[in-house]
């Protein structure tokens, strides 16, 4: 595999007491590595971090599927990152309607990114967001590129000109899908 170069940092964000993110990276075989970031929600301190589970749970799928069907994965990964995303929510969707009140609004909001030799398949949902960052050659100048965008009502409102980036932050809509 070219030589891949990745960092990660998480935030707790804006008026936390507990950081709920979580970043994970594993090497499938020489010449695939998958990379997530995920940001959760609606935890306390005691309880399980949604977005370590959701990234566990889409990880042990995308595994399975890898080790036993890899040319198929790897042909239509898109599909089987969809379904790995759906399955997490629902994991999710399941501590809260076993304990709505110890885990209401319990949710992740995540990004993965495969890398298998020079290609780059990538699936997320929510507000994590996906950048491409490479160096130009010829100017030694960073280029950012967004590949994604929020799937949230907040991304909508923006859209609309219904509210500005700056006020997106202090928005609930920002954690609606």
């Amino acid at each position: 595999m070219n030589k891949l170069l990745y960092a990660g940092e998480c935030d707790i964000g804006f008026q936390r007491n507990v950081n709920e993110d979580f970043l994970s990276v594993k090497e499938l075989d020489e010449d695939t590595i998958i990379a997530f970031a995920a940001d959760g929600s609606g935890s306390t301190g005691s309880t399980f971090q949604p977005a370590s589970i959701a990234v566990v749970e889409v990880l042990r799928i995308v595994e399975r599927l890898f080790e036993d069907h890899k040319d198929e994965f790897l042909e239509h990964a898109e599909v089987f990152l969809e379904e790995a995303f759906r399955t997490a929510g629902r994991v999710l969707g399941s501590f809260q309607t076993a304990n709505e009140e110890l885990y209401n609004g319990y949710a992740a909001s995540m990004a993965c990114c495969l890398f298998h030799k020079d290609e780059l398949i990538f699936a997320h949902t929510g507000n994590t967001r996906i950048n491409l960052l490479r160096r130009n050659r010829k100017t030694n100048e960073v280029q950012i590129t967004l590949l994604t965008k929020d799937q949230t009502e907040g991304q909508k409102l923006i859209d609309q000109g219904k509210c500005s980036f700056d006020e997106y932050h202090l928005r609930s809509e920002r954690l609606v899908i």
